[in-house]
């Protein structure tokens, strides 16, 4: 796993969780991060990929409010505004990021 980075596009906070020995944003990987915006996204927002994708991957299957972003990235959105929204916010975001994780490891290309 990479340390927390602070990428100076949108000022997102994530790391990178290494599916391999190799510790390279060219090697099989996830990132997890929040960004306070980014173009198409005004209000805040978790997201999460997996670099690179299989041929002909198929659209996850996400726990909802989880959504799957197309443009211009590809990958896992969850609003902030819906964890604010949740009962419980805490248990509300790790039940997503888990499936959100679960999901996402399947796209990876491992071999």
């Amino acid at each position: 796993m990479s340390p927390l980075v602070v990428w100076p596009e949108h000022f997102d906070l994530s790391f990178l969780l290494f599916a391999t020995e190799l510790p390279s944003e060219s090697a099989p990987h996830m990132n997890f991060g929040f960004a306070p915006y980014s173009p198409g996204f005004e209000r805040p927002y978790l997201y999460a990929y997996a670099y690179p994708l299989r041929p002909g991957y198929q659209t996850p299957s996400l726990p909802p409010p989880v959504y799957w972003n197309t443009t211009p990235w590809t990958g896992s959105v969850l609003r902030y505004d819906d964890i604010g929204a949740a009962a419980d916010p805490e248990a509300f975001t790790e039940a997503a990021c888990e499936g959100i994780y679960h999901a996402q490891l399947k796209r990876l290309r491992t071999g």
